[in-house]
């Protein structure tokens, strides 16, 4: 009788790997379509043999024979090899088995090698057939091309995974009318270089493999996926990463995405799988990328059950291009610029501000025959830039890159006037959220009538009408939030009774694809859950964290939905699992990396911890306030695409309670100084921050003495630091004893935008909103937002988001005569 093995699934891992993940199909016993679950084997004892192995190479022999052979060269320093049979801490395997295979687990897991390893694993006695399958951590099973030599399977790696024989264990019972039945997906990836000659195999790819190369030259690289998938799947999404291997600090790179559409019989491979193939060129590599890369492919699609499955692959490059000796600068012209913050890049990086109109040129010449490609890394406030004759090989200066700006249609942007959402049937809306994407795409979301609403917004079309997210056969949802990702698509984050035991407070989720919401649990914990906090990156990843209550204390916990594959496989810790740790914030950047931030109590006061998820698994949490005086609450997060962070919270530890920062960079980890923010005999009270592309942000705060509240704030520059000057918001409106509801954000060129509520004389709150500049370091006059003076208690809540372009959308709800609060929002064009 077939047994369905269930190996956990270890956290998505891609930064540090790259390698190969290839999905088994879901089959049979394991609910793919027709066979018997049989019963679970015993489980079998690990056992673990190492050796230390150095750059001379050497060899480690498992109890079975199961073998690594590292050659010379391969390694750089001294590191332990292990190789454990056995292993229960791999990917989940979901194959209808009549036997149960043999898991090898070899270590350390993404350790990547100079030159290719073999690996050899023995192919059990009667098996036909054999096939080598690796998984790398996070990813599924893969078939690798390997030889069969006296009783073993030989298979090159360049990275370490999981491995394992198959030989038609599975495929037991019938296809049932599931066209994925018995299919296993299928891919390479390949390498070119233009010109040819600069790049030299160590390793050459197999037709489940890739490989280990040599770059000598300069060189324009181009990289290859070549896929077969389910024969359900329709569409293909790719994604092109890099990691630097030999920058300690260096993060997963998306290079690229791409969609492909897929043809069933399109390789010969397999008459029954949906085949494709995608290039992604240009890549130029010369001198100063010096050093190991690790590329990959992960391609994606969603089967005909709604499963969505990720395979890989992945080559490592070593770079070792010499010093050109003939060097050419690259540059050109800029025209019709009239915002502030265009910044041109050359090659993905070599940053270059350009402020007016006139010639310009990169400060980093390359060599003679490089490639160059120049574009447009942020856009000025107002305006959008386009580059002509933008990419070439270099053999002379260049001087003829052409960037043409415009303003952004409709000339001078100002608030325009206030209108209502479209409404639902009854009740007050509460807790308005709101997210703006990079194209002027919104998304709100709301409390009301007993769920859970939202409401997408286009340039183009308006508000749409409002949709039910939540669970509606569960409790009264609570404490949403909202997120998006680069290409506008959402994702929705609430509290709500857990689906089983409607007793315990449990996290929810629901993804926005563009075509609908999908919504489904996601902790798994036994007691109740809560302060739900959210963050997207621009390829379509969101992490996830929320505090648990577990056995009289309060933990963080994580989980992280990958885009084309869906969330992981379980929640993860994110604390240090010392102390109540509770209010946590998090912040994603342009890699699918994050930092979260929370309050944690240390046994004698509240502290401000800090932990980052580097593509892995959460790193060791570190306490980041400076001060074991006091006490620490409340603190807000901030991050960009590049990796950069703030955080500000309050410091109560002498008479005037602070506002306090602290910066985080990819290069150097967190500043080594705690910066106060706000200045006097005033107590900071509701505090916001925003942090924009390049680095520049702003601390909007209100402080009060007595029933006098103010609302102030500061700038910060990456190279500068915070500002010396604090500056006054709301000077030019009445003083008030209301606590204000603050909204932050800021664009690419530097302008930041606050939103607050302002208690008017009748008692009621206005809506304000003011822009800074950096052009005129000052706030402009406050704008009201609203006029509706009807009701006694007015603006309750806001939100606010800005777009590529600078455009702003603001979201609030205001209550009318009958007191209930509907929503309202304004454009900033």
């Amino acid at each position: 009788m077939p047994i369905c093995l269930r190996f956990p699934r270890s956290l998505l891992r891609p930064w540090r790997w790259l390698a190969t993940g290839l999905c088994a199909a879901l089959l049979a016993a394991c609910g793919g379509g027709g066979g018997d679950e049989g019963p679970t084997p015993p489980p079998r004892t690990p056992d673990t043999v190492s050796a230390v192995i150095g750059p001379a190479g050497g060899t480690v022999t498992g109890s079975d024979g199961v073998q690594v052979i590292v050659p010379p060269g391969a390694l750089r320093e001294d590191t332990r090899i292990a190789v454990t049979r056995h292993a229960d801490d791999g990917p989940q395997f979901d194959l209808a088995l009549a036997t149960p295979p043999t898991v090898y687990a070899f270590t350390p897991h993404g350790l990547v090698f100079d030159q290719p390893v073999t690996v050899r694993m023995p192919v059990p006695a009667g098996a036909t057939a054999p096939r080598a399958l690796f998984a790398a951590s996070g990813a599924d099973w893969s078939e690798q091309d390997a030889v069969a030599e006296a009783g073993f399977l030989n298979v090159q790696r360049n990275t370490f995974s999981w491995g394992t024989v198959y030989w038609g264990q599975g495929c037991t019972g019938s296809a049932d009318g599931n066209p994925d039945w018995c299919f296993v997906p299928w891919g390479t990836t390949a390498v070119a270089a233009t010109p040819a000659s600069a790049l030299i195999p160590l390793q050459t790819p197999g037709p489940y493999s890739a490989g280990s190369y040599r770059l000598d030259a300069a060189a324009a690289l181009s990289v290859t996926a070549t896929y077969v998938m389910y024969p359900s799947c329709v569409t293909a999404q790719l994604r092109l990463v890099r990691r630097k291997l030999d920058v300690p600090s260096a993060v997963l790179e998306t290079l690229a995405t791409a969609q492909s559409s897929l043809q069933i019989g399109g390789h010969p491979w397999s008459t029954r799988g949906a085949a494709g193939s995608t290039t992604f060129a240009p890549i130029a590599l010369d001198h100063r990328d010096a050093g190991r890369h690790a590329y990959g492919v992960y391609v994606s699609c969603t089967r005909s059950n709604g499963q969505t499955r990720e395979f890989g692959e992945s080559l490592v490059l070593h770079i070792a291009v010499p010093t050109p000796t003939v060097l050419h600068t690259v540059g050109g012209s800029v025209s019709g610029l009239t915002g502030a913050g265009l910044v041109l890049r050359n090659n993905g990086g070599d940053d270059l501000a350009v402020a007016a109109d006139g010639s310009f040129r990169f400060a980093t010449a390359i060599g003679a025959g490089t490639p160059y490609d120049v574009t447009v890394a942020a856009a000025p406030a107002g305006q959008r830039c386009t580059v002509t004759n933008g990419s070439g090989t270099a053999s002379a200066d260049v001087r003829n890159v052409t960037v043409s700006c415009s303003t952004a249609p409709g000339g001078a942007r100002t608030w325009q006037p206030a209108a209502p959402l479209p409404p639902v049937a009854s009740g007050s809306a509460t807790e308005p959220q709101l997210a703006v994407a990079a194209d002027g795409s919104a998304t709100a979301l709301w409390l009301q009538a007993s769920g859970l609403w939202s409401s997408r917004y286009t340039p183009a079309g308006g508000w749409g009408a409002a949709q039910r997210v939540d669970n509606a056969s569960s409790s009264v949802p609570r404490a949403p939030r909202v997120a998006v990702d680069g290409q506008g698509h959402a994702m929705a984050l609430w509290v709500q009774a857990d689906a089983n035991d409607t007793a315990r407070l449990a996290i929810w989720a629901s993804h926005h694809d563009g075509s609908g919401w999908s919504t489904r649990q996601i902790d798994e914990g036994s007691e109740h859950a809560g302060e739900p906090e959210l963050a997207a990156d621009p390829v379509g990843n969101f992490m996830a964290v929320w505090s648990e209550q577990v056995s009289g204390s309060s933990r963080i916990r994580a989980r992280r939905f990958v885009a084309g594959d869906g969330w992981s496989s379980g929640p993860m810790p994110v604390d240090g699992g010392i102390g109540r740790a509770t209010t946590p914030r998090v912040a994603m950047d342009g890699n699918g990396m994050a930092i979260a931030v929370w309050t944690q109590y240390d046994g004698t006061r509240e502290r401000i911890v800090a932990n980052r998820f580097n593509g892995i698994g959460w790193s060791t949490a570190d306490t980041i306030d400076a001060s074991n005086t006091g006490e620490h609450s409340d603190p807000q997060l901030v991050g960009n695409a590049a990796g950069q962070a703030i955080v500000a919270w309050i410091h109560r530890g002498s008479a005037t309670p602070q506002l306090l920062a602290r910066s985080y960079t990819p290069s150097t980890g967190w500043s080594g100084t705690v910066q106060p923010l706000n200045i006097g005999a005033a107590s900071p009270l509701a505090h916001r921050l925003a942090l924009n592309s390049q680095g520049q942000a702003m601390a909007l705060w209100q402080e009060g003495i007595g029933d006098v509240n103010t609302l102030w704030s500061r700038s910060y520059q990456t190279t500068t630091g915070w500002n010396g000057t604090v500056q006054q918001v709301d000077a030019a409106l009445p003083a008030t004893d209301a606590m204000a509801r603050l909204c932050l954000a800021s664009d690419a060129g530097g302008d930041a935008i606050a939103v607050w509520s302002h208690k008017a004389a009748g008692g009621h709150r206005d809506l304000y909103a003011s822009r800074w500049s950096p052009a005129g370091s000052a706030w402009s006059t406050a704008t009201l937002l609203e006029t509706d003076d009807s009701g006694s208690m007015g603006v309750d809540q806001c939100g606010l988001g800005t777009d590529a372009g600078g455009n702003a959308v603001a979201l609030w709800n205001q209550a009318g005569s009958d007191d209930v609060f509907r929503l309202h929002s304004s454009l900033f064009r």
